[in-house]
């Protein structure tokens, strides 16, 4: 949960914050991590910050109090605090219990022989238990490692996209003062990627950026805001592909900072390689700043940019491909002011916090 950087955290502070505006009483449950256990009242909301009984990466056991509550709605995928909570609906049958589902980790090693067994034996209980699944693209649902659930319980699943705030975001000048200060040129055109740069964010895909980047065929420059213990090895890539000059890490940037990022690039990249990446709320944020976007061709994420009419889907893992992709949005002005309208149309037409707020509450009642 934020301040912790990750599409699926502030997702949920978007449910929190929205549904308490709208008159419920929400009360989030999160790990405490490298933070002191405790209540926090954030906005119009509460946040139990919850010492875990264990925690291995970024799952972990928490305790729950929620025998009170009327409606459980789990942000999943939480490993360690999930798979209690069939047990919690077989004790309350009455209370209701909405999963959104916002991914399929997916990992090599032995993470990934973790992710595949909890898949099998754990995933279809909770979502068997749910009363409502909520996916943000049935795209992305229908081609997921629980697509055989989808298939058969389609009278239970809904589809609701997640949103932007476009009082946040929104097309402004450049701040030229913001590029000067971190040593990068106003002038020269601009890249942009927006991702964790940690372990958990490795489908991201950062070196292929780099790698395509490498290969661009005008002069640009590459800047990367998001931070992890993957960021040295990065620098180092980039270093070692001779295109450090040009390449900015950024690192983690404060939140009221994040719109002025977004309003630097001429071109917002997302080159995720798999189902990991769901559907990109990054991607939202470029395209309500006017940004165009070019993006993996994934189930979900080619839901947002409309099948490629309002940005451009590349192959997973084509570094020729996405090269390419870039060089040529950078050098056809009238393709990218076509393609960046069309991508503020689309915010503008289906991913409002507004519509977002109202299906959400609709659901609640």
């Amino acid at each position: 949960f934020p301040p912790y950087h990750g599409g699926m955290g502030y997702a949920a502070q978007a449910h929190a914050q929205l549904m308490a505006e709208r008159g419920f009483s929400i009360e989030v449950y999160t790990p405490a991590y490298k933070r002191k256990p405790g209540k926090e009242k954030r906005g119009e909301y509460l946040i139990n910050w919850v010492k875990p009984s264990f925690k291995f990466g970024n799952a972990a056991r928490i305790n729950l109090d929620i025998s009170n509550a009327d409606i459980i709605h789990l942000h999943f995928p939480f490993y360690g605090t999930a798979e209690l909570l069939p047990s919690w609906k077989a004790k309350y049958p009455d209370k209701k219990f909405i999963v959104t589902y916002h991914m399929d980790p997916i990992a090599a090693g032995i993470k990934g022989i973790i992710f595949n067994w909890y898949a099998r034996k754990h995933t279809p209980q909770i979502l068997a238990a749910a009363d409502i699944v909520v996916v943000s693209s049935m795209d992305y649902a229908l081609a997921n490692s629980n697509k055989d659930f989808f298939e058969k319980n389609k009278s239970k699943c809904v589809e609701i996209p997640f949103a932007v705030d476009t009082k946040r975001f929104y097309p402004q000048p450049k701040d030229e003062q913001l590029l000067l200060s971190n040593n990068i040129n106003p002038n020269m055109p601009t890249v942009l990627f927006v991702g964790g740069m940690d372990a958990a964010h490795a489908f991201k895909d950062v070196d292929v950026l780099l790698a395509a980047f490498a290969q661009v065929q005008t002069p640009a420059q590459l800047i990367l805001v998001g931070d992890g213990n993957q960021k040295k090895n990065f620098q180092d890539l980039a270093k070692k592909l001779e295109i450090k000059n040009n390449v900015f890490f950024i690192g983690s940037v404060d939140y009221d900072y994040l719109p002025k990022w977004y309003n630097t690039a001429d071109v917002f990249v997302l080159p995720s390689r798999n189902r990991g990446e769901a559907f990109g709320l990054v991607l939202l944020e470029a395209m309500a700043s006017g940004v165009v976007c070019i993006a993996s061709n994934l189930p979900g994420v080619r839901t947002v940019l409309a099948q490629g009419n309002c940005g451009i889907l590349t192959t997973v893992d084509d570094v020729d491909g996405l090269a390419k992709s870039i060089t040529n949005v950078l050098q056809d002005i009238p393709t990218r002011t076509r393609l960046a309208q069309a991508g503020l149309d689309r915010v503008a037409l289906h991913y409002q916090l507004n519509n977002f707020a109202d299906a959400t509450a609709q659901l609640y009642h």
